[in-house]
């Protein structure tokens, strides 16, 4: 009896060997295809233009804080009048509505740049390749 179960276990150590060899061959086998191509980024998040654009967003946001604060300070020493202070008020916030606006169109244009098959990049391309196949 105890010399059965030494047996089975002696063969099912090459057994589940033979079965980790081949399912990771599966994976590299299906990767392969796809490691030609390396990430660029040129096209990506992390390009000059992208960071440059992105960098634009807290300007935009300072303006609108510091004229917003410009008028409520100059409300309250009495400089402009409250109708004048609403309409300055709207217009303020109708020109960073717009700057942001065109701030978050350019920002979809370059990330749209740099997608790869329809994924937000190449390596998550090859993530969700690998993790659906295996």
């Amino acid at each position: 009896m105890w010399g059965k179960t030494t047996t089975t276990n002696t063969r099912r150590v090459p057994n589940i060997l033979k079965v980790l060899i081949i399912g990771i061959l599966v994976v590299l086998a299906t990767r392969v295809p796809f490691l030609h191509k390396q990430y660029e980024y040129v096209n990506s998040i992390h390009s000059i233009e992208y960071t440059t654009h992105k960098a634009t967003y807290k300007p935009i946001i300072q303006k609108r804080d510091s004229s917003l604060e410009l008028l409520l300070i100059n409300l309250g020493n009495g400089t402009i009048s409250t109708e004048a202070y609403i309409e300055k008020v709207k217009a303020v916030k109708k020109e960073s509505i717009l700057a942001l606006k065109k701030f978050n169109i350019k920002k979809t244009n370059l990330k749209n740049n740099y997608r790869y098959k329809g994924f937000l990049s190449y390596s998550l391309f090859l993530f969700t390749i690998g993790t659906h196949l295996s």
